[in-house]
């Protein structure tokens, strides 16, 4: 009779373990969803910020992509957690005015990106 019980305890666990991970499942797929969208963003701001450095002349091409980066930043910054949120938006804006300058910091807009890269 206590084998009996035991083995009811166990299987009631084990099917509580089993339904607590198909009801978290969703959960993990959306924040894996959103950290490989957060990875392709950030890889864009780089290549933008990029094409931005190598386009002195700021022709028509230069200020839609500088347009570009800044609608990137806003989504980037909508991706990530609240306490990150400002971070975010404070980096996007020192690494726009950064690249706006006649002659951009280089240094200084690698340091951008990588804090952009850090916040999660």
């Amino acid at each position: 009779m206590v084998g009996e019980m035991g083995t009811s305890w166990l299987k009631a666990m084990v099917e509580l373990v089993i339904i607590a991970g198909v009801l978290s499942l969703p959960l993990f797929r959306e924040r894996r969803r959103k950290r490989v969208t957060r990875e392709r963003i950030n890889q864009n701001i780089r290549r933008l910020t990029a094409d931005l450095l190598a386009n002195p002349q700021r022709d028509v091409q230069w200020h839609t992509d500088y347009q570009s980066l800044q609608v990137l930043l806003h989504v980037y910054a909508s991706l990530t957690t609240r306490e990150v949120t400002a971070v975010v938006v404070e980096t996007g804006d020192q690494l726009l005015q950064l690249v706006e300058k006649a002659v951009p910091n280089r240094q200084a807009v690698d340091q951008q990106l990588a804090a952009l890269r850090r916040c999660r």
